[in-house]
């Protein structure tokens, strides 16, 4: 009997399972699959083996969403289907590096299902089936595949730690496979480049400072120079560096991946913000809302401004921005986007005035 199961029985098994605990996980066990098997084909695994595997990986979700528990009882359920392969995964894929204290959600030492997951991990060898679902499972969400640094911001987000090891065992996993595919690009591969937004390091720095050099160019082509340009902030072009270093040590400036290029970057903070206490006009709502800032592109790609602003306001729910009356383009976003103009305010680095947008959406603050 073969170690896993028949790709038409694992996506019955799967199918069969996420009623028994609905949410996201089957939509990114089907991202994992997907990426596994297009990474298996071209580097010489098997590709269905890779996708059954990449399918099943967290099966034992079925069972709830305690992090160590949908380890161990994964292992456990498809032992007992007689899928030892399958039941290895389960463990491995949750552990890059061979050791169960590095972890997302570490467990309490004495927990049984710890003790049982680190059993079983001990008694395993890693090979290039574990590393291939391990890269997967770090570019798979349930929207699709995402850049990997934005896949574990993600993560780093919802459990409050990612271990800097872990993170950069992911990487070199990408880089491993990266050379195993005949240094092709991992999405170029997978037949995707996807994009998502991830909170920015000082290390984005040197990007950050060229998407902004871009957004000048395109602002004084489109008739905008007065905004950001250096001769109207005292020869300083804006942002200047020192307000980028601030939002980034204040954890609160973010940057857009397009695979693995840094294309946009915003500032997304809570309010209240002093510059909208006073309006010539009328906000909507006087509910907690959330501001976005120095929002920029370096225009390689198409709707990266327009994702920014909904992913903002997805994690919101209540959002408002304002931009300079020469910049049509955002004016036309902002319509674009559901918006509303909602009166002029003015803002400490000019003199100029300011058109003012809001949107309520429900608050919805998840990822």
């Amino acid at each position: 009997m073969s170690g896993y199961p028949s790709r038409s029985e694992a996506e019955r098994l799967l199918e069969t399972s996420v009623p028994m605990n609905p949410g996201p996980w089957g939509d990114h066990s089907r991202a994992v699959a997907h990426a596994a098997e297009k990474i298996a084909s071209a580097c010489g695994m098997d590709p269905d083996k890779a996708y059954i595997l990449g399918l099943l990986h967290d099966i034992g979700r079925r069972y709830g969403t305690h992090h160590i528990t949908h380890i161990s009882d994964g292992c456990r359920f498809m032992l007992e289907l007689g899928y030892p392969d399958v039941a290895k995964i389960c463990i491995t894929h949750s552990y890059n590096v061979h050791d169960i204290d590095n972890d997302v959600a570490p467990e309490d030492k004495d927990s049984p299902e710890r003790i049982y997951a680190e059993k079983m991990l001990k008694s395993y060898d890693f090979d290039d089936y574990d590393r291939l679902i391990q890269l997967c499972d770090s570019i798979g969400m349930a929207e699709g595949l995402a850049p990997i640094e934005v896949r574990m911001w993600d993560v780093k987000d919802r459990y409050g730690r990612y271990p800097d090891e872990k993170w950069q065992k992911n990487l070199e996993l990408k880089a491993y496979f990266e050379e195993k595919c005949g240094g092709r690009d991992l999405y170029e591969v997978i037949g995707e480049v996807p994009f998502g937004v991830r909170q920015a390091s000082m290390s984005d720095l040197p990007e950050m400072l060229r998407i902004y050099d871009k957004a000048r160019d395109f602002m004084v082509s489109a008739g905008n120079e007065r905004q950001w340009g250096a001769a109207y902030h005292d020869g300083i072009a804006w942002p200047p560096k020192s307000v980028l270093e601030q939002d980034i040590a204040a954890g609160k400036s973010f940057v857009c991946q397009y695979g693995s290029r840094v294309v946009g970057t915003f500032y997304l903070t809570e309010g209240p913000d002093p510059t909208y206490a006073v309006i010539d006009g009328a906000w909507i709502s006087d509910a907690p809302y959330s501001v976005v800032h120095r929002i920029a592109t370096d225009g390689s790609v198409r709707g990266i401004g327009a994702y920014c602003v909904q992913w903002a306001l997805k994690r919101t729910g209540h959002l408002r921005i304002d931009t300079h009356g020469d910049n049509k383009p955002m004016q036309r976003l902002m319509e674009k986007l559901g918006f509303t103009y909602c009166g002029i305010i003015h803002v400490e680095e000019d003199d100029d005035p300011r058109m003012a947008y809001e949107k309520v959406n429900g608050c919805e603050i998840t990822n």
